[in-house]
């Protein structure tokens, strides 16, 4: 254990002889936080056709079409209910589709993570027997079963996650019932806006840090390209800044980094 502390000591360099700079500062935190990632920011929304009875969402997508990356209507659906919750029932049905424009603020695979480099392992092109092998009971023997009347999906058929199963409406149905039935959702994901540093300041690094190769700062960020689904959706502002500190260690092989 004395020696494994030792080793972490040597790594360990003080601020006096490499100090924290801003532009060091503003490196590590560029690099190491997720936030500054382009395609970091994101917010999502459902598009489609489906019920949506808040009003504040639906004020939400009229805005979103105001903006001209969606196109937007709404139905008011009255339902008419008998027996102890007699009564007529107001439901809103929304058609939500992507313009052109929105289209190009479409996000597939946003950054929720920063990847060690030094961690990424290069894919084999070995094959190896078990490879091949199906999954399933290979059974040499079955005995009688009576015959299901469910449908078996076909190989290859899987349900996307994020659509939302739909049914058939039917004649004997009622205006309300035909409106659930024919719902289905696609949730998009949107870029919201990005981040970017403006100011380091009140670098800190008194002796007793200095010793332990640590410093700290503030720094004030301030969001940039902010997209109407950001701006609608999530409520950012463009040039809306925002202030954090963080604290840094540094290493002899990686230079100053985050602490967590």
């Amino acid at each position: 254990m004395g020696s494994l502390v030792g080793i972490c000591g040597v790594m360990l360099a003080s601020c006096g002889s490499d100090s924290l700079s801003k532009g060091s500062a503003e490196g590590a935190l560029e690099d190491q936080l997720v936030m500054f990632q382009d395609s970091s920011q994101v917010v999502r929304l459902n598009t489609g056709y489906y019920e949506l009875d808040d009003a504040d969402a639906r004020f939400q997508l009229k805005k979103l079409a105001a903006a001209g990356v969606i196109d937007y209507k709404v139905d008011l659906i009255v339902e008419t209910r008998t027996g102890w919750y007699a009564g007529q029932y107001d439901h809103y049905f929304v058609t939500v589709n992507l313009t052109e424009e929105g289209k190009k603020y479409v996000v597939s695979k946003p950054v929720t993570e920063i990847v060690d480099k030094d961690m990424e392992v290069k894919e084999s092109d070995e094959s190896y027997p078990e490879d091949n092998v199906a999954p399933g009971d290979d059974l040499s023997n079955t005995g009688s079963a009576a015959q299901s009347n469910l449908e078996t999906p076909a190989d290859g058929d899987v349900m996307d996650p994020d659509t939302y199963p739909t049914a058939t409406a039917t004649a004997d149905m009622s205006e309300y019932e035909a409106a659930q039935a024919k719902q289905h959702i696609d949730m998009c994901t949107f870029l919201s806006h990005k981040n970017k540093i403006v100011k380091i300041q009140r670098i800190f690094c008194p002796e007793e840090m200095m010793k332990n190769g640590k410093a700290s700062c503030e720094y004030i960020y301030e969001y940039s390209d902010v997209t109407p689904f950001g701006r609608i959706l999530n409520g950012v502002k463009e040039g809306s800044r925002q202030k954090e500190s963080a604290t840094f260690v540094r290493y002899e092989d990686l230079g100053w980094m985050l602490q967590d």
